[in-house]
């Protein structure tokens, strides 16, 4: 049966999209505002998009999905999806009935969208995906100003990301709105408006079906750097401004000491490891005579056998971990937020691709991380070992 998206109740299964386009960016959105948890993004078993990483989750193909999950198809090709989708067994099939709201833009300026003026003599900076993503952006924006002459800058985010821009003290204003940043996502590409005189797309140029639009001669080197080169259009002269990102105290539970060490095994953008290597490793430490915890985002995640849960916001969690012995976690947007706050961290990769372009190392020599990998199997003794010898 094929549903109308947003009529019937999803509730209780993995739901999936189909589509790695603007569309299933726009439904990854609204699902998103409406707290919905998405597995995954599914697409055509030949697109080069799959095992990759797409607004924060992998991408499959139908048939790494079970039968039972809700996929919500956000492509005009839908006849063709659903026909081949039931013929292969899913039957709870769902379809985007989207719509984009016109974002006034005049004379190369951001004018206004529903209930929001935009100042010509302000830049307004879209920051519309991951938190590794805005901060690396914002913390170029005070050499981008200096280089277009601007005076003032406001940042965009969706609300979970406020605390980034808040934490540099050069950026004016923040709007922390998640529908506003999923309408003018969707203006920028479909109009191609990257750069106006007010307005910067905070993140990579890219086509219709969200294909990075870059030169053949593109070198793909550290992240930051490719942020500060192709969103930015600085020079190399360029560096992040780590040490004017000052994130504000909270108050917390927690009052961590060199004798605890904190595990972040959870994450959203790298494939997670079996729990058993965190339960192995956190024995390890344990008998070393640490106390052990584990980040976890909400009770959908579990703490490592052994180990105390720790959790709260992001703002609570730096306030609690800055005077740990050590983190650590597989990489996710987190581990950069950590890198900026200098506190240390083993941080696992356990993508090679992501390795050689995510590396925190890349950010700056004097971070307080040590890079470990495991691609597979056989690099997990070596890399226990190095975790151990690391403390």
């Amino acid at each position: 049966m094929i549903n109308p998206l947003f009529t019937c109740n999803i509730n209780n299964k993995p739901i999936y999209i189909y589509g790695t386009g603007l569309n299933g960016c726009h439904i990854y959105f609204e699902l998103e505002k409406m707290k919905v948890h998405v597995a995954g993004f599914i697409d055509r078993d030949d697109s080069p998009k799959i095992g990759t990483i797409f607004g924060g989750n992998r991408v499959f193909t139908a048939a790494d999905i079970r039968k039972d999950a809700a996929i919500i198809i956000a492509s005009s090709f839908y006849e063709e999806i659903v026909q081949r989708l039931t013929l292969a067994g899913f039957t709870d099939l769902y379809i985007d009935y989207s719509y984009f709201n016109e974002i006034k833009a005049e004379n190369e300026l951001l004018k206004s969208y529903k209930n929001y003026t935009f100042n010509p003599d302000t830049l307004y900076v879209l920051c519309p995906y991951g938190l590794g993503d805005t901060l690396y952006v914002c913390s170029f924006l005070k050499d981008y100003a200096k280089k277009n002459n601007q005076n003032k800058i406001c940042v965009i985010v969706k609300p979970s990301h406020e605390f980034i821009p808040r934490s540099f003290s050069y950026i004016n204003d923040v709007i922390a709105d998640s529908e506003l940043v999923n309408q003018l996502n969707i203006w920028a590409i479909e109009t191609s408006s990257w750069e106006l005189k007010n307005f910067l797309y905070g993140h990579f140029r890219k086509t219709h079906d969200m294909m990075f639009i870059r030169p053949e001669t593109a070198t793909l080197d550290g992240m930051i750097s490719q942020y500060r080169r192709e969103v930015m259009r600085l020079s190399e002269r360029s560096k992040p401004a780590i040490d004017e990102f000052i994130i504000r105290d909270k108050p917390s539970d927690y009052n961590l000491t060199d004798k605890d060490i904190v595990l972040i095994p959870h994450a959203n953008s790298f494939k997670l490891l079996e729990m058993s290597f965190w339960e192995n490793l956190a024995e390890e430490l344990i008998s070393m005579g640490y106390n052990l915890y584990t980040n976890v985002k909400d009770d959908s995640e579990l703490p490592v056998k052994s180990t105390k849960k720790i959790t709260g916001d992001i703002s609570s969690l730096i306030s609690s971990v800055k005077n740990c012995k050590k983190i650590i976690a597989l990489r996710s947007g987190l581990s950069d937020i950590l890198a900026f706050c200098n506190i240390p961290q083993t941080v696992i990769y356990t993508d090679k691709t992501a390795f050689n372009e995510w590396d925190l190392k890349f950010i700056s020599n004097d971070i307080n991380v040590d890079s470990i990998y495991i691609f597979d199997d056989s690099d997990i003794s070596i890399a226990t070992k190095k975790i151990i010898e690391s403390i």
